[in-house]
């Protein structure tokens, strides 16, 4: 079995395990709650956020539905290689580019089965103003944090001390898949996630760049 396979097949076990088959209805319940909106998908939001695992392996579920097989290798290299999807923000902030974005197409690869902080972007004061609310509906960052605690209740706790965040980007998400947790972790410590991620864990909703 290559890297990507094992990559796949790994997301679909986890999601068949029995603690975990009711969260996806759960997760599409909260998901509901959002209101509606339409999006001119122009990327500006389209950088590494904080996802569960649950999410992450949804959206791989989604994709190896969606993809064919150099498709779904070229994501997985996209995935396990960060460094070429760096760019700077304003105020000498770092970020990486989303790897379910696609630039070339402007869109997501994933939207139906995007992240909880991407389906409120927009929504949230202070982030995007492009998002249009399509309901009479609103989202307070109060209502978003008790939906974030839910959501951090159906992630998968990785052993480490001092604990890590149920919430990590899908680069760290993508290495536990294919090395393990222990290796998972090894890599994340290494990583520039280990130094943002406090950053990222107190404003998941980042401010929009000029992007």
């Amino acid at each position: 079995m290559t890297d990507t396979e094992a990559i796949f097949a790994f997301s679909e076990d986890w999601l068949n395990e029995p603690e975990h088959r009711g969260w996806l209805g759960r997760l599409e319940a909260m998901e509901a709650e959002l209101p509606s909106t339409r999006c001119a998908h122009r990327g500006a939001c389209c950088d590494t956020s904080l996802w569960s695992a649950l999410e992450y392996h949804r959206a791989m579920r989604y994709l190896g539905d969606a993809l064919g097989g150099d498709e779904r290798c070229e994501l997985v290299e996209q995935l396990l290689h960060y460094e070429p999807r760096r760019r700077a923000l304003p105020g000498g902030r770092l970020a990486w580019r989303c790897a379910y974005r696609d630039d070339a197409q402007q869109r997501c690869r994933i939207y139906p089965a995007r992240a909880l902080v991407c389906r409120a972007y927009g929504l949230l004061p202070g982030t995007c103003p492009r998002v249009e609310l399509t309901a009479d509906r609103t989202l307070t960052r109060e209502r978003f944090a008790e939906l974030v605690a839910e959501l951090e209740g159906m992630s998968e706790r990785i052993p480490s001390d001092p604990p890590l965040p149920l919430m990590l980007p899908v680069e760290i998400w993508v290495r536990v898949a294919r090395d393990g947790l222990r290796e998972g972790l090894r890599y994340y410590l290494d990583s520039p996630f280990h130094t943002q991620l406090m950053q990222l864990a107190a404003n998941p909703v980042l401010e929009p760049d000029d992007g």
